[in-house]
């Protein structure tokens, strides 16, 4: 009697490790799914961002040089609106990898 009862725990512990098993499996196939799709979406949304990134860059590189033009051209004027209109303070992005 007492290993039939056993038999049957062990029949039932089997068919819920089972149950689990399968859960577990297809919980992994829903997360692998949603991983590549977000993925996907991350890398478009990152490379998107670099090529902001690259033509602000560009845009305050050009904003400077005409700026320096301009010292060049109209120091005196310059140095008024400098005064005038001091540049603000800004910390410096160290982030220049991208």
């Amino acid at each position: 009697m007492a290993t039939l009862s056993q038999l049957n725990v062990y029949t039932r512990s089997l068919q819920i490790y089972k149950d689990t098993q399968q859960k577990l499996e297809a919980f992994n196939k829903f997360s692998q799914a949603r991983y590549h799709n977000i993925h996907k979406h991350f890398e478009l949304h990152t490379k998107l961002l670099k090529e902001v990134k690259g033509d602000l860059n560009d845009v305050f590189s050009k904003l400077r040089r005409i700026k320096q033009q301009l010292a060049t051209k109209y120091p005196d004027e310059m140095s008024q609106v400098l005064k005038t209109y001091p540049p603000p303070r800004v910390a410096e992005d160290d982030d220049d990898e991208m």
